[in-house]
């Protein structure tokens, strides 16, 4: 199914929610300071499923106008680049997780030495961009909350 609309498919969605998925997942793994992110991935992919069985319902407002839909839509694409961002830090530190398989001792060592300065900047990055799914999860559920409201009235 097309959502002419927005120049999107079922497929579209579903590529979001798995990106979110992933996202959780790999920030479960990492632990520490990705716990709270992971999180928010998770909200995220449940309110993205809850837009795409909106889509997918026969009537839904959501396939009617562009104008109502807009916004929605860039909030989506939005948390898609938030979720890209964060994909980027874990794979840029989490390579270097005393944790993780690819390390041994002498680097854990370096690790132990180096961690705090890389981590500070990480969980600062971590933290903005946590607020700024946090707001667009929110942004979502308002807008879905205004189509329900204008398809009653």
């Amino acid at each position: 199914m097309v959502l002419p609309l927005w120049g999107w498919a079922v497929g579209d969605f579903v590529a979001i929610i798995n990106l979110a998925w992933q996202t959780y997942h790999r920030c479960q793994e990492a632990g520490g300071e990705y716990r709270s992110f992971a999180d928010l991935a998770y909200t995220l992919r449940n309110v993205l499923k809850t837009v795409k069985r909106e889509f997918q319902r026969s009537g839904s407002r959501l396939t009617r106008r562009r104008s109502d839909t807009l916004p929605l839509a860039e909030t989506i694409t939005d948390c898609e680049d938030i979720l890209l961002i964060v994909r980027g830090i874990l794979e840029k530190y989490n390579g270097f997780n005393p944790r993780s398989a690819r390390s041994r001792s002498r680097l854990r060592r370096t690790w132990d030495q180096v961690r705090f300065s890389i981590f500070a900047d990480v969980a600062a990055e971590l933290n903005v961009q946590g607020k700024r799914l946090e707001s667009r999860i929110l942004i979502i559920l308002l807008e879905l909350d205004v189509l329900q409201i204008r398809s009653v009235a």
